[in-house]
């Protein structure tokens, strides 16, 4: 503890814990700084964990009780399950955290988990990494903030006194253990783009060490693996379930193996047969299969069914880095628009969600054909079961009028689509798209987009919004540029294009690219913007658009082609978005509608951002991969599911293209984040 007072900690005296108070029972413990998190029967062996943060569930099968099940509800939406034994009686106490507000919430063995007892630390943005950092016997509450490398700890032997330190950005993941052998957590991170580890020692000061060990994209894992008393690094891959191993006795010499693969979560803390060593173990998040190496068995896999879909087990690493499915691209032009008509040149812009009320995924993307002088673009749809393999519809969903005069003659595309359930069934789904007319302008090679509305009972066909309820009196159209920037009104032209949709508590969440121009095609301003609709008709503009927390100031660049889902669970917004300088274009091999990657932010209100421009971005084009061997196109859509991202992500690739087309083609690829 005392380290902890010198530089380059601040420790900042406040309230006290109110899990402070009487009641906290002393004990034993095998190593002060190590903390079994999966026991909770104290019969040294580890536990079977869930948390569902759907319901709040806790299922658990205890060692010493035959592995009997046993359930408890404690927590629900917003919680993220966490463990440590915080009242030092040797077993393991139940307890969540609230990434929203930083709210603590603690059942204690000690206490029989009658008693709910709270806290407050971190917040938005900020991982929990519970540890023993005092040596004291007793868990500490502790985050770290991938926003800025800052790490909070409240030390249970001093009062529960508040200290920090900053190292580290948004590319590390918080790892901990006692690696300096003293009685206490040191602090771990590791960077999963380049390898790099970071080990700040309590018996050093906690000056930042860096090495490089493992696998870029793995994730890390911590844990006493050769019995020998101090934590082993380990790094598990979520596309091969290869182990990456580095002991403490073996001199941190490499070990491979391997248990798990793309389906599998690894999961720490688990000594399950009680013989001092942990046990490589991974569980299936989608059928809820775990799978053991047990040290003591000759590492001889076993396996047991327990929890499925929705179940988190405890001790799962925090944080994960995008796996691309190697089965991509799921989607690519290989049919014909219609049958017996023209041929997809392209596929992009997918709108995607699981509908848990039919059990299944279903798809809506942009599709591209010859035909005119400038061809078109309509959108078609497509279902699947798994989220990897899609069975495309005949025909068009919805397509161009081909009406001369009509505002999107030619192009109906970039589809948002929501389904409400309170709607009238014959308008259940609602479909915004970007509609153009190139026969009449263009800027670029593009239309001057507007945002039109469709409608659908099955999410299959869908009938444009009647002219008579357009707020222009055209059918299908919604909303216009000059309607967008309240704070410019010499916006009397442009585009608004690339729509997605969330609906929220009853009112539908617009973003948009949008540029403003006068009447006589001067630039205005340009970027995202963003309104808000109760019937997804009228739609209300926020009076700061372009939203002035999105773009990039060094290099100037502006945000376009957003993704936003809600994250109930914890209480935000989440969005994913390019924001590209001109000279990082210069490099991509193909500039029009190219992408570098994508940038992540949160919201809690969908209008105030906050932004990672100081670290990396969340997901960077690989040209590695032969279904992106050339850039990234205009985003797509992350679906979050059962506490798992999915990205579909359309990029230019050189497999899987159909006879009638040349090398690269526009697909649309997988990538899945756990």
């Amino acid at each position: 503890m005392k380290t902890l007072l010198n530089h380059p900690w601040q420790v900042c005296w406040q309230a006290l814990f109110v899990f402070m108070g009487a009641g906290l029972m002393a004990g034993s413990y095998a190593a002060a700084g190590e903390q079994k998190l999966n026991d909770f029967d104290g019969d040294r062996k580890a536990d079977l964990i869930l948390y569902n943060s759907t319901n709040g569930l806790w299922s658990f099968r205890l060692s010493s009780m035959g592995y009997s099940v046993g359930q408890i509800t404690f927590g629900g939406l917003s919680y993220t399950p966490v463990a440590g034994d915080f009242d030092g009686d040797d077993q393991a106490d139940m307890a969540l955290y609230c990434q929203t507000n930083g709210n603590w919430l603690v059942r204690l063995s000690g206490l029989g988990y009658a008693t709910t007892l709270s806290a407050t630390l971190g917040g938005i943005g900020a991982l929990p990494v519970v540890g023993d950092y005092d040596g004291d016997n007793k868990a500490d509450p502790a985050v770290y903030s991938q926003s800025n490398g800052m790490w909070q700890v409240r030390f249970s032997g001093s009062g529960y006194a508040l200290a920090t330190t900053s190292f580290g950005d948004f590319n590390y993941l918080p790892a901990t253990g006692d690696f300096d052998g003293d009685g206490e957590s040191d602090l771990v991170i590791y960077n999963r783009t380049n390898e790099l580890w970071v080990f700040a020692l309590s018996s050093d000061g906690y000056t930042p060490q860096y090495t490089s060990l493992g696998i870029a994209g793995s994730l890390p894992v911590c844990d006493d693996f050769d019995g020998d008393g101090e934590p082993d690094l380990a790094l598990y891959s979520q596309t091969n379930g290869n182990w990456s191993l580095r002991l403490s006795c073996a001199g941190y010499a490499l070990i491979n193996t391997n248990l798990g693969g793309v389906d599998w979560a690894p999961v720490a803390g688990g000594d399950f047969d009680g013989d001092g060593r942990a046990d490589l173990t991974v569980y299936n998040r989608t059928n809820g299969l775990w799978l053991f190496r047990l040290s003591s068995n000759g590492d001889v896999p076993i396996s047991v069914f327990f929890g499925g879909a929705g179940d988190r087990p405890l001790g799962s690493p925090a944080g994960s880095s995008w796996e691309r499915y190697a089965g991509s691209p799921v989607v690519y032009p290989d049919f014909e628009i219609t049958p017996g008509g023209a041929w997809s040149m392209a596929t992009g812009d997918p709108s995607v969600f699981y509908d848990e009320q039919e059990r299944k995924w279903k798809m809506w993307f942009s599709t591209a054909w010859a035909e005119g002088t400038n061809g078109r673009v309509g959108i078609k749809y497509a279902e699947s079961a798994d989220g990897k393999n899609w069975i495309i519809q005949d025909g068009l969903c919805l397509g161009p009028t081909g009406n001369t005069n009509d505002w999107d003659a030619t192009d109906a595309d970039t589809p948002a689509v929501v389904k409400n359930p309170a709607a009238d069934a014959t308008r259940r789904y609602l479909l915004w798209y970007s509609g153009g007319n190139k026969m009449q302008r263009v800027i670029g090679a593009s239309a001057y987009y507007q945002i039109g509305l469709a409608f659908s009972a099955d999410g299959k066909t869908f009938a444009r919004l009647a002219s008579a309820e357009s707020p222009y009196g055209k059918a299908g159209l919604a909303l216009m540029v000059q309607d967008a920037f309240p704070a410019y009104p010499s916006v009397q032209d442009g585009v608004l294009t690339d729509p997605d949709v969330v609906l929220k508590d009853g009112v539908y969440h617009l973003w948009m690219s949008s540029i403003g121009l006068t009447a006589t095609g001067e630039y205005v301003t340009a970027g995202m913007s963003y309104a808000t609709s109760s019937n997804g008709i009228n739609w209300i503009p926020s009076p700061t658009n372009p939203l002035p927390t999105l773009p990039r100031e060094n290099p100037v660049a502006l945000a376009v082609h957003p993704s936003v889902l809600w994250n109930q669970s914890q209480g935000y917004f989440e969005m994913w978005y390019q924001s590209d300088s001109d000279s990082e274009l210069e490099q991509l091999p193909i500039k029009e509608a190219g992408m570098v990657g994508y940038w992540h932010a949160i919201s809690l209100n969908g209008e105030e951002w906050i932004n990672y421009y100081n670290q990396a971005r969340d997901f960077t084009g690989d040209r590695s991969y032969p279904f992106e061997s050339y850039n990234l196109m205009a985003f797509g859509k992350v679906v979050l599911k059962d506490g798992e991202y999915y990205m579909y992500y359309p990029a230019y690739g050189t497999n899987n293209v159909p006879f009638y087309l040349t090398s690269p083609m526009w697909a649309i690829n997988l990538a899945i984040r756990r």
